[in-house]
């Protein structure tokens, strides 16, 4: 009842949400969405389910991940005085249950700002700010009610690149 696949995407593929579909004697799968993205990516590790504890990255990057039931995940990260930083999550775009919600912190926990719904992104979070002092800032990326499972997939880009959010 479940397949597992490797997909190799070639080169020239564009930048963006693209779709696939399992054909085979006994039918048609479902459609699986999934991302492909210039950014360099990082799989979620284990142990960042607290603000005291997240998982570093380089940016830019991308980070695929998952929410389990009453959880967070935190990711921390080195900016530069001046620096524009989107964080944006991929979640309903990609066909996850994940109602995401996004926060900023400073290193030391105080809050910078947030996002829940950003308009035009299939109420997926986005954030774009720059960064008002050189240092180590944390994101934070839970589902609004804090529900989750090994369904609730995203993706988390970090970096310097146009915060989107309609045509």
């Amino acid at each position: 009842n479940q397949v597992q696949f490797a997909l190799t995407v070639p080169p020239e593929a564009p930048v963006g949400i693209h779709g696939i579909r399992v054909f085979s004697p006994r039918g048609v799968s479902n459609l699986k969405l999934f991302c492909v993205d210039d950014l360099p990516t990082v799989a979620e590790a284990a142990g960042n389910g607290a603000i005291k504890s997240p998982q570093e990255v380089t940016i830019p990057c991308a980070i695929d991940g998952f929410v389990d039931n009453l959880t967070r995940d935190f990711f921390k990260f080195k900016a530069d005085k001046g620096q524009l930083i989107t964080l944006e999550v991929l979640a309903r775009r990609l066909g996850s249950p994940l109602d995401a919600s996004l926060y900023l912190y400073r290193e030391n926990g105080t809050e910078i700002t947030y996002s829940d719904d950003a308009e035009g992104l299939s109420s997926d979070p986005q954030i774009a700010f720059r960064v008002s002092e050189t240092g180590t800032y944390i994101a934070e990326v839970r589902d609004i009610r804090y529900a989750g499972s090994g369904n609730h997939r995203y993706r988390l880009r970090i970096g310097d690149f146009p915060a989107v959010q309609m045509a």
